[in-house]
């Protein structure tokens, strides 16, 4: 029978910003992704446990969103219903599920993908809008990392669940002085407007069929381009 780790509570509270986010799904997909290449094979099934242990060291990860309440609430998955990583091998597969969404009211929050290559394993991290921004994906890369190699020499290694934290926009906005928070709203809703106002643009065609799911094609500029476009979007504010 499938057991949630005693000190992890069946249910969590929503932040306002996981509400909000959730709200705005229909206009856009709320998903970060993170892909990392390596120049050797990874070892799948110790990272898949690293995976497990992810959603147990950071609980919100292993859960789904009841938005049925007033404020809603993440519920816990049972290890069976957590399915973290997928395994495969060839590069269609990778992109089909690259391309796939996170559904919060599904779950988990968080998934990966390993594509095996004989010149060099590749793994791709999903995760949730509602609960991590691009910042706190990078976090959860590096606690994958660091899960994964605790696990070569202690296999049986359980990591402390994070229950206490905060995940409230307060922790920020509380250093913010009331007197400075005018001028931060006027220069939101100054740069909402001028995206809004935007000139006309073109856009693909796109052919209305049932199955069809979005690619995303990867780019890689050599560090001179890159430097280019650093350097001109510097000059230009």
């Amino acid at each position: 029978m499938d057991e949630t780790p005693a000190t992890v509570p069946d249910t969590l509270p929503t932040a306002f910003l996981d509400r909000a986010l959730f709200a705005l799904r229909p206009f856009g997909e709320m998903v970060i992704r993170m892909e990392l290449a390596f120049g050797h094979e990874l070892d799948a099934d110790r990272l898949a446990r690293a995976v497990e242990l992810a959603m147990d060291a950071e609980p919100v990860l292993g859960c789904r969103l009841d938005a049925e309440p007033k404020h809603g609430e993440w519920i816990r998955l049972p290890p069976s219903e957590r399915p973290g990583l997928c395994v495969v091998g060839e590069a269609e597969e990778y992109e089909r599920e690259r391309a796939r969404t996170v559904d919060p009211e599904v779950g988990p929050l968080l998934s990966a993908c390993l594509l095996q290559r004989p010149e060099g394993d590749h793994l791709l991290i999903k995760v949730a809008h509602e609960v991590a921004d691009a910042g706190a994906v990078k976090r959860i890369a590096s606690l994958l990392a660091t899960l994964y190699g605790r696990l070569e020499g202690e296999p049986g290694y359980t990591p402390t669940p994070n229950v206490g934290g905060s995940r409230s926009l307060e922790q920020l906005t509380r250093q913010i002085p009331w007197t400075a928070k005018p001028a931060i709203m006027a220069s939101f809703i100054r740069e909402a407007l001028l995206q809004n106002a935007s000139g006309p643009c073109l856009t693909v065609p796109l052919e209305q069929e049932e199955d069809l799911e979005p690619s995303f094609p990867t780019r890689t500029l050599s560090r001179e381009r890159a430097r280019e476009v650093v350097d001109f979007a510097k000059g230009h504010d």
